[in-house]
């Protein structure tokens, strides 16, 4: 168990029994079939993670129980697993909202990696913005939980967004592919296609979480107002009445709408979560419906 400002303890024991499922299983494997000890391959011992209801008894350490009455299960370096990108987008847009999509992010963020560890996938996670942050080249150790968690921890809001530039670069210097997880607001005027694509063409499977504050999404706006762009610092004014609130809704609804069908077209999972959307039920109820985890 990991200790984090992200999430409490009784929460994180609730991911333990979950799995990030790649598109080859969604079309019909079960959980844990992403992972099987290859025969004749090497069986060094490697970490250990809890007992799961329908582990191979085998593999319990009965040493370990016989002390300290805990059930551990022993992972071997022969076990095929599955590398998990995490990609957030810190822009200063990301800033917005109360809690704000910084912080919403980040708590999906440390929750698929935990929930990855601990099903003994890679897992990394990388910021964006700009530029591409330092890359986190993923790995399966549970003690590197503690320092993931603290980068999350750490990160601001800061800069532009680069939304393709970013991604283009990453997927240039990332070696071996896997499941990418765009963790974003897509809020940039140059558009997300090309960013998505270059991580498609290099093999990745790709699913895109957009977070978006209550206020983009149903703004409560009447009368006259000055809107600052947080990233760029241009300003509008505006005049909100019920006209200029259909016209937004209607805008974003288009928005909205392209986004789902490039998804569909290029076979990308997608999924939409506003800020005020309980954690646990974005994680454990709509990412569960949308097959991303079992």
């Amino acid at each position: 168990m990991t200790d984090s400002l992200l999430f409490d303890r009784d929460f994180l024991r609730k991911l333990e029994q979950f799995s990030i499922l790649s598109k080859k299983l969604r079309k019909g494997a079960v959980r844990g079939e992403h992972r099987v000890i290859r025969r004749g391959m090497s069986t060094e011992f490697y970490d250990y993670r809890n007992y799961n209801s329908g582990d191979d008894l085998r593999y319990i350490d009965w040493n370990i129980y016989g002390r300290l009455e805990k059930l551990l299960i022993k992972i071997f370096s022969g076990e095929e697993d599955q590398s998990v990108h995490i990609l957030l987008d810190t822009s200063l847009s990301m800033n917005e909202g109360k809690p704000s999509k910084m912080d919403y992010a980040k708590k999906i963020a440390g929750a698929l990696a935990y929930i990855a560890v601990h099903s003994l996938d890679r897992v990394g996670v990388t910021s964006f913005s700009d530029r591409m942050g330092e890359i986190y080249i993923p790995e399966r150790r549970l003690s590197s939980l503690h320092s993931l968690f603290a980068y999350l921890e750490a990160i601001e809001a800061d800069g532009s967004t680069e939304f393709n530039r970013a991604l283009k670069e990453y997927a240039g210097k990332v070696k071996r592919p896997g499941t990418a997880v765009v963790i974003s607001d897509m809020l940039d005027s140059k558009g997300f296609e090309e960013g998505l694509l270059s991580l498609i063409y290099r093999k990745f499977d790709v699913v895109v979480l957009q977070v978006l504050s209550e206020e983009e999404l149903s703004p409560r706006l009447y009368g006259s107002y000055k809107l600052v762009d947080s990233e760029s610092g241009d300003k509008l004014k505006v005049s909100a009445d019920r006209k200029f609130i259909g016209n937004y809704e209607s805008e974003l609804e288009s928005w909205f709408a392209s986004i789902e069908q490039f998804c569909r077209q290029k076979r990308i999972d997608y999924i939409r979560s506003g800020n005020l959307v309980p954690i646990e039920d974005f994680l454990l109820r709509y990412l569960r419906e949308g097959g991303m985890i079992g």
